[in-house]
C-alpha cells in the first residue's frame, strides 16, 4: 500500500527566504496575509514582488479587514492568486461571486464553525479532533506538525517562523518534516 502524501499550507509568508524554499520544497500552498492587522502582515508590493520569484505552490491571500470593495477586486483578480484564507464566510462568498475559480479556505476555532453553504478547498484550524478530508490542521512550529503526521494527519498549516537574521534561517526541522525524516 503507498503511503498517501501529505498537503502542507504554509501560513504566513512574509520574506522571499521563505516563500523560495517552501516553493522549491513541493508545498501545496503559500499564504500571504496583506491584512496590515495580522499577525504576519506583508504589503501588497512586496507580496507582488515575492509571487514573482515562485512557481510550483498555489497562492493564497487574506485580506479581512479591507473594505474597499476596488483593493479586494484587484487582489483577487490578480491571476497570480489561486486562493483566497478568511474567517468570515461572507467574505469568502463575496470573492467567490468575483472569481468562482478562486480556491476557498476557511479559518476557524472549531469544527461547528465551518460554513457548510460554501464550497470550501480547506479548513484551517488548531482542532485535532477534526478529521474531515478538507482539514488542515494548523500546528505551532515543525515538531508539533511532525507529531501529528506521526499520528496521521494528512494536511497540515503551519507558520514558516522567523529568520535569525534578515536572509538568514535554519531550516533544518522543516526540511526533516517535508522529507518525511522522522
Amino acid at each position: 500500500m503507498e503511503k498517501q502524501p501529505i498537503q502542507y499550507f504554509i501560513v504566513g509568508i512574509m520574506t522571499l527566504t521563505d516563500a523560495r524554499y517552501f516553493s522549491a520544497l513541493g508545498v501545496d500552498y503559500l499564504h500571504f496575509d496583506l491584512d496590515p492587522d495580522s499577525p504576519y502582515p506583508i504589503d501588497k508590493p512586496v507580496w507582488q514582488a515575492i509571487v514573482e520569484w515562485v512557481e510550483g505552490a498555489d497562492i493564497v491571500c487574506s485580506f479581512d479587514h479591507m473594505f474597499d470593495e476596488e483593493e479586494i477586486r484587484g487582489i483577487v483578480e490578480d491571476q497570480s492568486v489561486s486562493g483566497v484564507l478568511s474567517s468570515y464566510p461572507d467574505m469568502l462568498d463575496y470573492v467567490h461571486r468575483i472569481r468562482p475559480e478562486l480556491k476557498l479556505f476557511q479559518q476557524v476555532e472549531s469544527w461547528e464553525e465551518v460554513d457548510r453553504k460554501l464550497t470550501l478547498t480547506g479548513v484551517i484550524g488548531p482542532d485535532k479532533s477534526a478529521s474531515p478530508s478538507t482539514y488542515f490542521l494548523l500546528c505551532n512550529g515543525p515538531l508539533e506538525a511532525e507529531l501529528a503526521v506521526k499520528n496521521g494527519a494528512k494536511r497540515i498549516a503551519i507558520h514558516p517562523g522567523s529568520e535569525d537574521e534578515v536572509g538568514i534561517k535554519d531550516f533544518g526541522a522543516y526540511d526533516r518534516l517535508l522529507y518525511g525524516e522522522f
